[in-house]
């Protein structure tokens, strides 16, 4: 069986559902999966990923940019992450839009670990509480002192389809890598 480590920033409800979402679609692919939530770099010791088959990195991004912890964790396994596919996924507040190609490169750059998948996707986004007199308008115009669900509650952008499909894709390799290294095996006893 193999065996995927999936890194997520946070303990937030959205960013453990984008996990379970990952988690479904790898046990499709018979794939055993551990979900690891770093959310500083003291958490970094935890995560072995040589002792797995792939990696997936669900990270926040900030002003473009990945947090330090991600960037420090896979220099540190530099070594063991080129061995293995890697994907990152990029998470980010709905109204913004990130250059994957760019993030691809930077990461590469600054942590000499090449990502063979990348994605973006919303996560949950509160939505912002109206200015008090615009609760009033809203109030008086639906004749209503219920604020009614969508003045209270966050709501979700989260791309799905797209969390899916870069779970697929790291499924895909990783049930292919396998293969290959059989069939290497087999081609140097031959030999």
């Amino acid at each position: 069986m193999q065996k995927v480590a999936v890194v997520i920033s946070s303990r937030t409800e959205q960013y453990l559902n984008i996990a379970e979402c990952i988690r479904t679609v790898l046990s499709e692919f018979e794939a055993y999966v551990r979900v690891f939530v770093v959310e500083s770099s003291d958490d970094l010791w935890m995560i072995q990923p040589g002792d797995f088959d792939g990696a997936m990195i669900c990270s926040g991004i900030l002003a473009g940019n990945l947090p330090t912890w991600v960037v420090q964790w896979a220099t540190l396994n530099a070594d063991s992450l080129v061995q293995i596919p890697v994907a990152l996924l990029a998470i980010h507040g709905a109204d913004v839009w990130i250059d994957e190609a760019g993030l691809t490169k930077v990461f590469a750059d600054r942590t000499g670990v090449h990502v063979e998948l990348v994605g973006q996707t919303a996560g949950a986004d509160a939505k912002p509480k109206p200015k008090p007199i615009h609760q009033w308008f809203l109030h008086r115009r639906i004749g209503s002192k219920d604020r009614g669900p969508e003045l209270e509650s966050a709501h979700v952008q989260t791309d799905w389809n797209r969390v899916k499909e870069l779970a697929s894709g790291i499924g895909m390799r990783i049930a292919t890598s396998h293969v290959w290294h059989v069939y290497d095996l087999i081609v140097a006893e031959d030999q």
